[in-house]
């Protein structure tokens, strides 16, 4: 944002917002103890895979001098490349750093992550523990400071300035605290990254759990919807047929097919041609899929329209003789009444303008420059026309151009490439799959593909699939798989033809006799539940251990390796090695200093925030209560002490050994943000204004601290609750509800599709 104002020239307090957030998040003092541990850790990291990788340079127990310059070259070479490389070096987590182009051979990948995920966290944690209390020393440094001189001056920013008249010249303005409210906000942020290193490896962890399971619930809806919708349009186009067999339409054939989506028989000769038209509470793109009839009319005659009218402006383009003909012979295509004609004279056009490959053909060498500018004006016109000519290919093509299911598509991140076949979009791989896909469904798993699901197929048992599916080493890609020929039955069919004549009659239903429809739903749960239940108890578990992680974390409960770092690198008073100690040291600083300007209180030491921290240790384990008496004497500190108590009671859940489930947490919520309301709510509405002095902008940081506090306090609990709620599906549930599912009706029909 802010970046964006720069170049385009922008003054207004929305960009200049933008460049003060982003220069206080990214100056060095916040950035540089967060990436050094991690810059250390991976040059470790890198250096360790190299040791392995020449360990047999190691005699009794000692590197040779080359095996210790093999490491040494390589952690030197972080520093020599780019820095936009850098910025993907250092980045949090680890999975952005199989990206990194200096890692060396795809063999060393798994060697160099597992040894990354052994050392990272250590070491993260040990430069951590040293340098985050090192800088924040300086924070303390400057709030101590600022916090006496807002006592001092009975926490008034008018009478602070008036005391500047006793400040020595080098230091002007030594009594104002008007940069309180930036370093109460800097606190907090503090407060924010030490949590975060506290909990550094299970939030690794659990952003790596939540990525895959998030990735494999996508890639078993998208999956699902694609089935169950290839089945249905195919169920529906044979039913039609049937009906036309049968005399239904014999009044008007044409008739039958009119509102049909003839798929997954139908091609999309003008895919990507605009129609012209503006639908009402429809997208164009979404027509492919629910209304192709009725699409491809509008743009069929909006095609017409543009090759005409390129037609009678044939002379404005200054073509020569020979370009001018071949121009007219490619509009006179394009104005055909028949559409699968329009696409091809649309694959010329693209050919002609290399869409399809960047190599360079004698035709195209052949286009002068006036001719070439024509057919890209044309081309520009018409939309971006991409046709698919194939059968089958046109369901796929339209199904993924559906808004909903391209968004599903894109959390789903399908593994599209194996050693045997490599597909542009996910709709080429599950189609490949109803075909070559195993009996059940599949999960894979692995370090660097992650989870992935794969379907299973539709078809009976055949020999005759080989050449598809791998096993006799042919390659397959999107442009190959629907043009492929397989034997059936002693002819050669395409993949279509072939999958609708072996697909299990069980599941496709009877179309020919007024059947029940379709039984895919009994066949994908049974095929596909078990797989996905076991699978998600498996995923269900490692959640569990990473909230035990965690919470062993918040209460001072650690593993023993980080308890062992910490004994032996943790130095520091101010920041704790627990998080829930963090949270209520950070909420005693906000209520401490929240009571001392709501008081006007003058601040008698000199460690101010120190003597927070021995406060807030000293009462841990008391339990907090209201001055009831405050409420007649002084209102205001009585809601400040109701607030309190309601953090306090909201943080105390962490603890607590007795089940906690939302409702709790949203009645203690819900408490909270009415006595919040009480001190706040007319504050808040000061904040857009300009020249607050101080002590009202310093109430605002509180209050925006306050809220950074409750949002993590409330980020456990949920972990917490959540423990009880599973992905998978119990089993009895699922065979009670296929006992309650009836038998579908069988067919012999299917073969109709191969005629």
């Amino acid at each position: 944002a802010c970046s964006n104002g720069w170049s385009d020239n922008k003054n207004d307090a929305a960009s200049h917002a933008a460049c003060n957030e982003a220069y206080k998040t990214w100056t060095l003092r916040n950035k540089f103890t967060q990436y050094a541990p991690q810059i250390l850790s991976l040059i470790a990291s890198q250096a360790a895979a190299d040791g392995v990788s020449v360990v047999s340079q190691a005699v009794k127990g000692k590197w040779t001098g080359s095996a210790v310059r093999t490491m040494e070259s390589k952690a030197i070479k972080l520093f020599k490349i780019t820095g936009a490389t850098i910025s993907f070096f250092i980045t949090p987590g680890g999975p952005v750093v199989k990206t990194v182009g200096w890692l060396g051979k795809v063999s060393q990948f798994g060697l160099f992550l597992a040894i990354d995920h052994m050392i990272t966290p250590s070491l993260m944690r040990t430069g951590n523990n040293i340098l985050q209390p090192f800088f924040f020393q300086f924070d303390v440094n400057a709030l101590d400071r600022l916090v006496k001189n807002a006592g001092d001056a009975n926490w008034s920013s008018e009478t602070a300035s008036k005391q500047n008249s006793a400040c020595p010249v080098q230091v002007p303005n030594c009594k104002n605290f008007d940069k309180l409210p930036s370093e109460i906000e800097n606190f907090s942020y503090r407060m924010q990254q030490w949590r975060l290193h506290l909990n550094a490896k299970v939030d690794n962890d659990l952003n790596g759990w939540m990525s895959e399971t998030n990735k494999l619930l996508h890639q078993i809806e998208f999956s699902r919807n694609f089935y169950r919708s290839y089945l249905e349009n195919l169920y529906s186009t044979l039913k039609r047929a049937e009906e036309v067999k049968n005399g239904n339409y014999a009044d008007n054939p044409e008739r039958a097919w009119g509102t049909s989506t003839l798929y997954p028989y139908r091609a999309l000769p003008l895919y990507g041609v605009k129609s012209g038209k503006v639908y009402q509470g429809e997208k164009e793109e979404d027509l492919y899929l629910l209304k192709p009839y009725f699409l491809v009319e509008h743009q069929k005659e909006n095609l017409k329209k543009i090759a005409t009218q390129f037609s009678s402006d044939i002379k404005k383009y200054k073509l020569d003789s020979i370009s001018e003909k071949k121009f007219l012979k490619l509009l006179t295509g394009l104005q055909s009444d028949a559409d699968m004609e329009q696409g091809e004279n649309l694959i010329r056009l693209n050919n002609l303008l290399g869409v399809y490959s960047r190599e360079l053909t004698n035709e195209q060498a052949q286009l002068t420059a006036q001719y070439s500018s024509a057919l890209k004006l044309l081309r520009k016109e018409i939309g971006n026309p991409m046709p698919v000519m194939q059968k089958g290919a046109g369901f796929s093509q339209a199904f993924i151009t559906n808004t909903s299911n391209m968004l599903t598509a894109k959390a789903a991140n399908f593994d599209m490439s194996k050693r045997y076949f490599n597909f542009n979009k996910p709709t080429d791989l599950l189609f490949y799959n109803m075909i070559c896909g195993l009996d059940s469904a599949k999960i894979s798993e692995t370090m660097m593909a992650g989870v992935n699901f794969l379907p299973p197929k539709l078809t009976v048992d055949d020999s005759s699939n080989q050449i598809l599916c791998g096993t006799l080493g042919t390659y397959i890609t999107t442009n190959s798989l629907y043009n492929l020929n397989l034997k059936l039955n002693d002819k050669q069919v395409s993949t279509t033809d072939y999958l609708i004549s072996q697909i299990d009659p069980k599941i496709l239903g009877d179309f020919a006799n007024k059947g029940e429809g379709s039984g895919f739903s009994k066949w994908w749960n049974k095929s596909v539940l078990p797989v996905t239940q076991e699978k998600f108890k498996s995923l269900d578990a490692r959640y569990q251990t990473l909230v035990t992680e965690a919470y062993g974390n918040v209460n001072e409960q650690k593993n023993f390796t980080d308890f062992t770092i910490d004994l032996y690198t943790h130095w520091s008073d101010r920041l704790g090695t627990n998080i829930y100690g963090n949270l209520d040291f950070e909420l005693e600083f906000y209520f401490s200093t929240l009571e001392n300007i709501l008081s006007k209180n003058k601040i008698t030491t000199a460690d101010y925030t120190d003597s927070i921290i021995t406060k807030t240790l000293q009462k841990r384990f008391e339990t907090f209560s209201v001055d009831k008496t405050l409420e007649a004497k002084n209102p205001l500190l009585f809601a400040v002490q109701k607030l309190k108590k309601s953090y306090k009671n909201i943080l105390s859940l962490i603890n607590t050994s007795s089940a906690v489930n939302f409702q709790k947490i949203e009645e203690l919520n819900s408490e909270l943000t009415q006595n919040s309301n009480l001190i706040f709510e007319k504050i808040k509405a000061l904040e857009n204004q300009k020249n607050l002095p101080a002590e009202i902008r310093s109430l605002l940081s509180i209050q925006k601290g306050l809220e950074s506090v409750e949002i993590d306090t409330k980020r456990y609990l949920f972990m917490k609750v959540n423990l009880a709620n599973r992905l998978e599906i119990d089993t009895a549930q699922m065979s009670e509800f296929l006992k309650g599912q009836k038998n579908t009706n069988t067919h012999s029909g299917t073969k109709m599709g191969s005629n």
